[in-house]
């Protein structure tokens, strides 16, 4: 079982903002395998937030089960917030892949 560790984005947030993203695995995937499951792990990077307040919410896999899409909201000013997206495949493979977040007015 291969796990590796890629930086996906970073990305600047304003704190009342939701938006939808998407990290696609296609380009990773071998021939005929596909994402069977995905969770996401949110951390603070950089900062201080005890409560952790960014979120990630209505994660999905997408139709040709080789992507993932997620809204994050939340998160304090002047923090920077790393997500974790790990997936595992139908070959049994684990991926991680780290999305950062900086949340600014």
């Amino acid at each position: 079982m291969a796990t590796t560790l890629n930086v996906l984005g970073k990305f600047p947030k304003k704190p009342a903002a939701v938006k939808r993203y998407q990290a696609d695995f296609s380009e990773w995937l071998d021939t005929g395998e596909t994402v069977q499951s995905c969770t996401f792990d949110v951390s603070v990077s950089a900062g201080t937030d005890a409560g952790v307040s960014l979120t990630v919410e209505d994660d999905s896999i997408l139709t040709g089960n080789t992507a993932v899409a997620f809204f994050v909201s939340g998160g304090v000013v002047g923090v920077t917030y790393e997500v974790k997206i790990t997936v595992v495949t139908s070959a049994g493979q684990t991926e991680v892949w780290s999305v950062f977040f900086q949340v600014r007015n």
